[in-house]
């Protein structure tokens, strides 16, 4: 049977010979993809030293859309782990990923793999105890006691008990990092030892960046001077490897680190980072070591989750068109350019919800909106809660002209919000919620 489209296919010169054998040609088209990976990879690199992470992050993207059964779908996946920033993304995102390497890691048999994956499961699990609860109930009762009231017996009983539960939690998956950490020892793996402790210390410059405020400075630095041999052990090590970023990075944290308590060490690391990164003409880490070092010893302000929920709409919006579109101009890829800029146009659902108050709109970002922090980047469902359709798009544009002509134009229910309509930001996550609730009662009906 001739098949009309294959046969009017152009056949690439140079590829005459095995045009018949179906094996051969596979061979080569498996060939030809690794050989596009591996300029992937280094033109992330190039991207990322100057200073292009969206661009860096969505040449991963390309290569983890191709879903291989390979070490290459490994590396990709934890690019965007790393690549991502865990303090501003949805730790679901991350922890999501992390299970998808450990089951194609064990697929694959591969035990490098494995424990690298399993390594950042725990590490996610905790950075979420600690962001999302071991740290507002330190601060918490922190700042309870600088007010100098009677702290009533049974509050101080329900803080201690969170305390041991979360420490107990927090023990078992530390307890899994040094496993895996001394597992790459064991086995002389130690660049990988060496950049799985740096995610660690990570975490510890940012909780001390938080920490350092609230407690008294003699404590505080006495406690951390107990881990300087292992900061010098970490800068020691990263010198010796060939690998300019990790050198750097190890120059930022423990920059960090320092920073904390000892300023002239942190200024220290901070100058000799910035010397290498001008000599590699870095320009990531030229700009972050210039902004540590402009900015050192300012005290840190936690912003948390429910603090960015209780924004109006509107602050958030031009918040994410300055921080997540300002570079538009310099994305060369059209494919890329064209997603950002409906998510732009996409952005801002309130002159849409202004029109009535049954109106929802839900954003259902993608793996690389969930990783750009960016909402409108990916798919979006409008309903009316009267007439409980919800039809779908990737352009809320689009969407919802065609929506108002179906179901809103000459509509007895119609009920306009006013016009300084602008909820906090939390109404993005709770538009969400119904639309979801609406279709599992549909789908209940329907079943």
């Amino acid at each position: 049977m001739q098949n009309n489209f294959v046969d009017e296919v152009h056949r690439s010169e140079g590829f005459e010979s095995f045009l018949d054998n179906p094996e051969r040609m596979k061979e080569i088209i498996s060939k030809t993809e690794i050989e596009n990976i591996k300029r992937r990879i280094h033109t992330s690199i190039l991207y990322f030293r100057s200073d292009n992470i969206r661009e860096m992050q969505e040449q991963f993207f390309k290569i983890y859309k191709l879903k291989r059964k390979d070490k290459h779908h490994l590396q990709a996946i934890l690019a965007i782990m790393t690549s991502s920033n865990i303090f501003t993304e949805k730790i679901e995102t991350f922890i999501n990923l992390t299970i998808e390497g450990l089951r194609l890691s064990k697929e694959l048999k591969d035990q490098l793999y494995i424990n690298t994956f399993t390594f950042f499961f725990h590490y996610y699990a905790t950075f979420e105890i600690l962001i999302k609860q071991q740290i507002p109930n330190i601060l918490k009762r922190i700042e309870a006691s600088k007010k100098h009231r009677t702290i009533d017996h049974f509050i101080k009983f329900i803080w201690e008990s969170e305390n041991i539960v979360l420490d107990n939690v927090l023990k078992e998956h530390t307890k899994k990092m040094l496993e895996i950490l001394k597992k790459f020892l064991e086995s002389l793996d130690l660049f990988e030892y060496h950049t799985l402790n740096l995610h660690l210390l990570q975490i510890e410059v940012f909780l001390n960046s938080i920490l350092k405020d609230h407690i008294d400075k003699s404590i505080f630095s006495k406690i951390l001077e107990k881990n300087e041999l292992f900061i010098e052990l970490l800068v020691e090590l990263s010198d010796k490897f060939e690998a300019k970023d990790t050198q750097l990075h190890t120059y930022l944290l423990a920059g960090g680190y320092y920073e904390a308590y000892k300023l002239d060490k942190a200024k220290e690391f901070y100058q000799k980072g910035l010397k290498l990164a001008k000599e590699y003409n870095h320009q990531y880490y030229i700009k972050k070591f210039n902004y540590n070092l402009e900015n050192m010893g300012i005290a840190s302000e936690l912003f948390t989750i429910n603090d960015v929920i209780k924004i109006p709409l509107s602050k958030t919006i031009e918040t994410l068109k300055f921080f997540k579109f300002s570079d538009l101009s310099s994305i060369n890829d059209p494919h890329i350019k064209e997603s950002l800029d409906i998510a732009l146009n996409d952005l801002n659902p309130i002159a849409i919800l202004k029109k009535c108050s049954h109106l929802l709109v839900g954003y259902y970002p993608s793996i690389l909106g969930q990783a750009e922090g960016i909402y409108s980047l990916g798919v979006k469902k409008i309903t009316c809660t009267k007439k409980k359709v919800i039809p779908q798009s990737g352009n809320l544009g689009h969407l919802f002209n065609q929506f108002e002509n179906d179901f809103c134009n000459n509509c007895k229910d119609r009920k306009p919000r006013s016009d300084d309509y602008d909820p906090p930001t939390l109404v993005i996550s709770e538009m969400v919620l119904k639309i979801n609730q609406i279709e599992q009662k549909r789908s209940d009906i329907l079943n």
